[in-house]
């Protein structure tokens, strides 16, 4: 019989000759993509009502979520956190980034928001990422912005 040694140097490390242990570097550069995409309000929409129904996102469907909160930050002040995540209204808040046919769709819940404010949008929670080799917890990522009337 004979036994074969690869040595793989896209980030993976040989651990004993036949199992392979994920690189932090690798599972770095593979994430690329935020996990969450402001679908409503539009990404630096102004007038956006200070009293949103929800604030939309297309969210990544291969990601398992734990802890997902919304955070907008304003300028000054505190931020402001939402609650869980929970389905997106139907139909869906006007205007609004067309989300992909299929598209798995999460509605944030936020309270009254000060008017005439720019808000940052991030992310509290992890998520589990399941493509290989980037398999275990990761941050929640999301970028984006809008201005309330």
């Amino acid at each position: 019989m004979r036994r074969f040694i690869f040595v793989i140097t896209v980030g993976l490390a040989l651990v004993a000759g036949t199992s392979c242990t994920k690189s932090v570097i690798a599972c770095t550069s593979a994430i690329q993509s935020p996990t969450f995409v402001l679908v409503y309000p539009i990404n630096g929409a102004t007038s956006v009502p200070d009293a949103p129904t929800s604030i939309v996102f297309e969210r990544d469907p291969g990601a398992l979520l734990s802890g997902a909160q919304l955070v907008l930050t304003p300028p000054s002040g505190p931020p402001v956190v939402s609650g869980s995540m929970g389905p997106a209204p139907s139909p869906l808040p006007t205007p609004n980034a067309s989300p992909a046919p299929g598209a798995i769709l999460a509605g944030f819940t936020v309270p009254a928001l000060a008017a005439g404010t720019l808000y940052k949008v991030s992310f509290n929670g992890t998520y589990v990422a399941d493509l290989a080799p980037c398999l275990g917890q990761n941050p929640i990522t999301g970028t984006g912005s809008f201005t309330t009337q």
